[in-house]
């Protein structure tokens, strides 16, 4: 893969069983737990150390803002663990949820 473009991405549907649209470099999306999952690659990552970009929605309620979140121990150079989260405010709090669209793009070097 050529040096700036994205090494893996990823567009699916979080609600119930993760249901892929279409994807690069992703073999499999795990179903962690209600808004956790895990995208794990085809070909990993050179390291721990790369770039993850993305976005959510939600269809209920779609007028709060949707975020996902991810702990330094869930980026691995095979894959990436990440909630989707439902935010009331921009003072903080949420609850953990199933979103109707979730993508990821993967930036960085190959193993």
């Amino acid at each position: 893969m050529v040096n700036g473009s994205a090494k893996a991405w990823v567009n699916f549907d979080g609600t119930g069983t993760p249901a892929e649209r279409d994807s690069l470099n992703v073999s499999n999306i795990v179903d962690v737990s209600t808004g956790k999952y895990t995208i794990e690659l085809s070909n990993s990552m050179a390291n721990g150390d790369y770039s993850v970009g993305g976005f959510t929605t939600s269809t209920s309620p779609a007028l709060l803002i949707h975020i996902w979140t991810a702990a330094e121990a869930d980026i691995a150079e095979s894959g990436w663990t990440l909630s989707t989260l439902i935010v009331s405010s921009t003072g903080g709090g949420g609850t953990v949820k199933d979103a109707t669209t979730v993508t990821a793009q993967f930036m960085g070097d190959l193993a």
